[in-house]
This record gives C-alpha cells, structure tokens and sequence, in this order.
C-alpha cells in the first residue's frame, strides 16, 4: 500500500487536538477517571492503524485513545466514554482504558501492563486454526501495541515463544517513551535493548517516530509481511504518566523540537506551498471535537 501522507496528518492532527482538548477540561472535574494522554505518540498508531488490513484486530494497553481514533473511531463516543455516558464506546462502563471499537478493527484496551499481548496472541492462534482449518481466508493478522514496561512482565517472553513456535500472524509494537509511570528505562532493564533482545525470536526491528510517520509506516509493513515480528518504536510522552498536567519525568524540550506531527505538517505545506489542503482538515477535526464536548457535558448536565 502506497503511504498517504495527508491521510496519516488527518489522523494524527485529530488524536493531538482530541488528547489536547481533555487536558484542557480535565481540571473541570466531568470527566471522573483516570486519563492516560499519548501526545508526542500519534505517529506509531497512524502508521499502525493504515498498515492494518480487513479483518485485522487492534488490541492495546491503557493509553488507548490514539489507536482507537487512529482506527478510524468515533471522537464522540470516546468523549461520552469519558464522561461516563451510555453513549460512549463501551456504554460508560470502561472508561479511558478499556476502549472498544470493533466497527473499527479495535478489539480492546487493557489496564494490566502486558494483558493485551495474552489476548492479541489468542486472537493470531484463531487466526490460525481458522487458516488450517479452512473457515477462513489466509491474511488476517493481530496486532498488538504496548509500553516498555511490558517486556518486564512474564507473559510478554511467553506470548513470543508461542508466536513464535506456531509462526502466528502476529505483530507485536512496542511504543519506547523511556519512562514507565515515574522510572526511567536503565533502571529497569539491562543492556540490549528491547528490539535486540527479542531478534532471536523472530523478525525484530528499530525505528523512531523523529525519523516521520512514512519510516515507522514502512517499518511496520516490512514487519506484517514477515510476522510473527516484533518493533520497537523510540518516542516520547508530553506529559505526565497519567493526568493531564506536563510530564515532570523528564525533559521533552529537545523532543518537541523534532515533534512528528510538526514535522509532517512542514512537510506537506512545503509539498502544497501553503496551508491549503490543511485548512479542512483543521476544520473537521475541530468541529468534531467541540460537538462532541458539547453534547457529552449537555447530557451530564440534563
């Protein structure tokens, strides 16, 4: 599939100002949960998200709202999840962390560090059997995307194992912000790094999302074409583990300046020598939002 620039700054234009928009009314005390924001993050879900295939299943870790809207799922439903409404994606009963789109490909978000590998893994072995057996087609492939905290949890090392063995069409995303709620990487894992040490398992690459959204794309096409595979994608979180305030876990001012988003936008303004084909999307993603705020705090108002 040819990457479509414009279609990946849609996407990650809209996850940055839909996550910015929460920050902004979280102090308003509406939204009565926790909320784990993944600005900085956009590019690994977009290019995750449009490498995907029909038939394909997403599933994630608590910071899941980036690759539920990168999927294609409603900002009105996510908004109403967050107020608690019954309208929301999982009828107001899971909240930030337990996201569910299954129109969209997004077959569920965990709380439990390293939960989604075990499920995504379940889903690549139907997958599977349904190959062998014959109910299905050959293609379909699970995906699976998570933290760094995740290669510490026993099941993380199972699920590769067993990925492996049975050569399951799976590909498992590592999203490296460097941190894990306050602790930073070296302090948790050994020398190599995370990417190196599951490249004896199977196909396992590197890529950083400062590198733009069409690397970390082609990246993860080269890796469904060879699941099981695994990779790791450097990036970075601007704010705090879990709220909405700046992160104070380290300094994100260097990463700012090289901010995918940012860059990508330069790119296609220079491409179209000006905002042009911009200004919609702007457009859209704005007027989305503000509905779906709108109609979210009218409701718990009513």
């Amino acid at each position: 599939m040819t990457f479509d620039a414009l279609e990946a700054y849609r996407r990650m234009y809209l996850i940055r100002k839909v996550e910015d928009a929460i920050a902004e009314r979280y102090h308003e005390g509406k939204m009565r949960l926790p909320v784990h924001l993944s600005q900085g993050q956009e590019a690994g879900a977009v290019a995750l998200a449009m490498a995907m295939r029909p038939g394909d299943k997403l599933y994630a870790s608590h910071r899941s709202h980036h690759p539920y809207l990168a999927l294609g799922g409603s900002v009105e439903r996510l908004i109403a999840e967050l107020y608690g409404r019954p309208e929301g994606a999982t009828g107001g009963w899971g909240g930030s962390m337990y996201l569910f789109g299954a129109d969209v490909g997004f077959g569920g978000s965990f709380a439990v560090v390293g939960d989604c590998i075990s499920v995504g893994l379940g889903a690549a072995w139907a997958f599977h059997l349904d190959t062998l057996l014959g109910a299905s087609d050959e293609g379909r492939a699970a995906w699976v995307l998570f933290g760094d905290s995740a290669p510490e949890a026993g099941q993380f090392w199972e699920a590769l194992n067993f990925a492996a063995l049975h050569k399951l069409p799976v590909v498992f995303i590592c999203e490296n912000n460097g941190i894990a709620t306050q602790t930073p990487q070296a302090q948790r894992q050994p020398p190599p790094a995370i990417w190196q040490r599951v490249a004896p398992w199977m196909s396992s690459q590197h890529v950083s999302d400062r590198q733009g959204v069409e690397a970390v794309y082609n990246c993860i096409m080269a890796a469904r074409e060879s699941a099981p595979a695994f990779v790791e994608i450097q990036t970075y979180r601007y704010r705090e583990h879990v709220g909405p305030n700046a992160s104070p876990e380290h300094d994100v001012t260097d990463a700012i300046k090289t901010d995918p988003l940012q860059r990508l936008e330069n790119q296609l303004i220079a491409n179209f020598a000006g905002v042009h084909k911009l200004k919609p999307i702007w457009a859209v993603a704005n007027e989305a939002i503000m509905q779906a705020f709108e109609k979210a705090e009218a409701a718990v108002m009513a």
